[in-house]
Parts: structure tokens; C-alpha cells; sequence
């Protein structure tokens, strides 16, 4: 396969949900927990925004006509550095945590679809690709309230499948030869409070007064322009 490289400016809103079920009566809030199979599950966000530019690589795009259908893989590298705090809705809201503290890289692999219109003779192009899967390899640590967590021997984990942890929309503006000019939006969540999968979080959990199970779910939401060179 060939492939070309892009580069996409714009912003971007990095988001680390604080996952845990409450020992009972230790915590409550309508906002951020619901029952789960007979359990009450909590997941607080915490989020982090910047505006910065990353680089792509692409395949080249061959029209089919009206109707467009295609399918690749993404590999995805990610930093997550300093604090993540509650977004301006959540403040004031009780919360045993005012922030959460990263210093991770997290690597993503997943196969995506891409399905769309692309019309010939008017403009735009409209494509949406998404994912039934997502794999996971995350390094470093993590800090929340007094107690650091290290992911010594990096931690890897999927989503369930089927979940469409991501899905990404691009509206084509202008094409040239073989790149094109336009409007990106992605969002792309690993959920890993599921029995079965790796958690992030290892540690001496009594410490962290009326928690049961805590995990930390990342996701990584973009809103910008991408420009694929010919």
C-alpha cells in the first residue's frame, strides 16, 4: 500500500476519566455515577485542551464514484503530561479529586472503515470512518490526590468489540492530484472498565479511602483542519 503525509492543525481536548465503584455510602453523585449490573459505577473527567498540529499518513485517495467505501489501519502515539482538570460545568461539583496528574504515552492500533459520498461534479466530499476496535499499550504514571501509581511494565488492553470506540468525520474542501484540503473531526475513547481487561491503575488501592476498584479511561477528541500533500 502507499501513503502519503498530511499534517492536521487545530484543537485538541485530551481527557482522563477517573473510573471507581464507591464502597458503600462512602460516595454519591448523580452526575457522574449509575448502576451497572447491580453496581454503582462512577467516572469522573478530567481534561486538558491545547491547540498544536500533529503529522498523518494517509492513503492516496481513488474515487469509486458517488458512493466511497475503503478500510485501513491507524496507529496512533499520544503524550499524556501534567495536570487534567474538571471542565468549567464540573467545577463546584463534589468530587474526591480536584485534578488528576499524567506523565504517560499511550500507543493505539486500530482497523478502521471509511464510508462516504463523493460526488464528481460538485463539492464537498463527506466521509466517516470508524472502528469496532481498539488496542492499547499505555506507559508511565499517574497521580491522583496523594498517591502515585506506576505503569512499570506498560499496560496493554482492548475495547469490547463492536463498542465504536471511534469514529471520525473529514469534509474534503479542495482536492489536488492525490492530497486534498479540509475539515477534521475525531474522537477516539479506550474504555477499559470492563472484568475482563488489563486496568491501568495497580496498586495499593486501601489507601484510597472508600474505593473498591479504581481505573483511568483515556480518550482524545480533535477538531481542525487536515491538508494531505500530493
Amino acid at each position: 500500500m502507499q501513503y502519503q503525509l498530511g499534517i492536521e492543525l487545530g484543537d485538541t481536548t485530551d481527557r482522563v476519566s477517573l473510573v471507581f465503584e464507591p464502597s458503600e455510602n462512602s460516595y454519591s453523585n448523580d452526575k457522574f455515577c449509575s448502576n451497572e449490573d447491580e453496581k454503582t459505577i462512577c467516572k469522573i473527567p478530567y481534561q486538558q485542551r491545547s491547540s498544536n498540529y500533529g503529522f498523518f499518513l494517509q492513503q492516496p485517495f481513488e474515487r469509486q464514484g458517488l458512493w466511497y467505501i475503503n478500510w485501513d489501519v491507524s496507529l496512533g502515539l499520544k503524550f499524556l503530561s501534567g495536570d487534567y482538570k474538571l471542565s468549567e460545568d464540573d467545577e463546584g461539583e463534589n468530587v474526591p479529586y480536584s485534578q488528576i496528574s499524567m506523565n504517560a504515552l499511550s500507543f493505539t492500533i486500530y482497523p478502521y472503515i471509511v464510508f462516504g459520498i463523493t460526488p464528481k461534479s460538485f463539492w464537498p466530499d463527506l466521509l466517516i470512518s470508524f472502528s469496532p476496535v481498539v488496542g492499547e499499550a499505555v506507559f508511565g504514571n499517574a497521580k491522583i490526590g496523594d498517591d502515585e501509581f506506576d505503569f512499570k511494565n506498560g499496560v496493554f488492553r482492548r475495547t469490547q468489540m463492536l463498542s465504536i470506540p471511534t469514529i471520525d468525520f473529514d469534509l474534503i474542501l479542495v482536492r489536488f492530484g492525490d492530497g486534498y484540503f479540509g475539515l477534521h473531526y475525531s474522537n477516539l475513547v479506550v474504555d477499559s472498565h470492563v472484568s475482563s481487561h488489563p486496568k491501568i491503575i495497580d496498586g495499593d488501592l486501601n489507601e484510597l479511602v472508600g474505593v473498591d476498584s479504581l481505573d483511568l479511561e483515556i480518550a482524545r477528541n480533535f477538531v481542525g483542519f487536515r491538508l494531505l500533500f500530493k
